[in-house]
């Protein structure tokens, strides 16, 4: 008997110091602000690692919603230049692995997967997108969203070279003028609703400054938890090969809160791509490029944990933060030639409209936001997790 409750006793203990360690699911962390924010149990955790900004191991988790483990590799960039391939999320052994939920509000389609688990509703989709339907028609399936451009992005000025009476938006000394940045966008500009529990907040998705550095890894008051990143699962079958994002956490849209990133271009078939939102924002003034004497900006978490309050999507091409300040035929005040030259190239690097082409249409499933890539690759739409099936 001595041997029997010995025994027992040593379960207790060992299981009492096991609580001790790993704490609750549901554990109350520390917020960006400095206050106390409490995540709900159905809050998923991750177990990856990460060094120096390579990759070892692979992601392996457990969906916040679907319960799916995923290990798929998927591409994560914000580089308009470039993708990279990657499977890390954040340091393994996070004792804060407590995230905001995935914000699932735009899965599109008539049936959606979000939709059934109450993160959305198609009806809250249709009364709160707006777009230019001069520019671009549009066309809900059971699963997805197809956006058809009705014209080119470029248009030909009346005479040898464009003018303000053309349009607004020209390329100087040539006879091409550019819609307007806006045309060819879908619009969600009052995402915030009291429809549903959870609100897309700006900002680090694990500790702050996270993957730029990793000084503040493990620091309790670094920890942020925010929406650092977006996944897309979109055909492209278009010359397209840049989107862009624009989005509203203060009082209105700003200029430098464009983000243009890399999309595979004459992609006819489904493909998913996962954006570090902090990457793709942070450069000077949300030009999406650095040049020489321009420093970083810091949009996206400019207001951390601030609830995003619009979201604007240019799918069929990407439009550029300074083109106005380009596309104009005379100089603004205090402006040089070295400054148009700089405005060239960062409009030749950022801008794609004039890849749009009347007809050219793209299919888009979802595009939700996460914490880690790792949250988010576990989050599969009803024809994607078939199409996982069949193969």
């Amino acid at each position: 008997m001595k041997k029997i409750l010995i025994l027992i006793s040593s379960l207790l203990i060992f299981c009492l110091v096991l609580t001790g360690c790993f704490g609750d699911a549901d554990e109350t962390t520390t917020g960006g602000t400095g206050g106390k924010e409490t995540t709900s149990g159905t809050a998923g955790t991750s177990s990856t690692t990460g060094h120096t900004g390579m990759t070892s191991g692979t992601d392996h988790m457990t969906d916040i919603v679907t319960g799916d483990d995923s290990s798929s590799s998927e591409i994560i960039t914000g580089n308009p230049e470039g993708t990279t391939t990657a499977q890390h999320v954040g340091p393994d052994t996070s004792p804060f692995s407590t995230t905001l939920p995935i914000f699932a509000r735009l899965d599109f389609g008539t049936k959606s997967f979000a939709q059934d688990n109450k993160m959305t509703t198609h009806e809250y989709i249709v009364g709160l997108m707006t777009y230019n339907n001069e520019f671009l028609s549009v066309e809900f399936t059971e699963d997805t969203l197809k956006l058809t451009a009705k014209k080119d992005g470029t248009f030909q000025a009346a005479g040898e070279a464009a003018s303000t009476d053309d349009s607004q938006y020209f390329l100087r000394g040539t006879n091409t003028c550019y819609y307007a940045m806006n045309d060819f966008a879908i619009h969600f500009d009052k995402l915030i609703s009291y429809d549903f529990d959870d609100e897309l907040r700006s900002g680090y998705g694990t500790w702050a400054n996270f993957p730029f550095t990793f000084d503040n890894v493990g620091k309790e008051d670094m920890w942020r938890g925010y929406h650092q990143y977006m996944k897309i699962r979109i055909a492209n079958p278009t010359d397209n090969d840049k989107i862009a994002v624009q989005f509203n956490n203060a009082t209105a849209y700003a200029s430098t809160q464009f983000m243009v990133m890399s999309i595979g271009k004459q992609k006819a078939n489904f493909e998913t791509y996962i954006y570090d939102l902090c990457y793709a924002a942070n450069y000077a003034s949300g030009k999406g490029v650095l040049l020489p004497g321009q420093a970083p900006g810091n949009n996206w978490t400019w207001k951390q944990n601030t609830a995003v309050s619009g979201l604007k999507f240019h799918l069929l091409g990407s439009t550029c933060s300074y083109a106005n300040a380009y596309l104009n035929n005379a100089f603004a005040e205090g402006e040089t030639a070295a400054d148009y030259d700089v405005y060239a190239e960062y409009f030749n690097r950022l801008d794609s409209r004039a890849l749009i082409k009347a007809g050219s249409t793209v299919e888009i499933d979802y595009i939700v936001f996460g914490s880690t890539p790792g949250q988010l690759r576990g989050y599969h739409s009803y024809m994607e997790s078939s199409s996982m099936a069949e193969t």
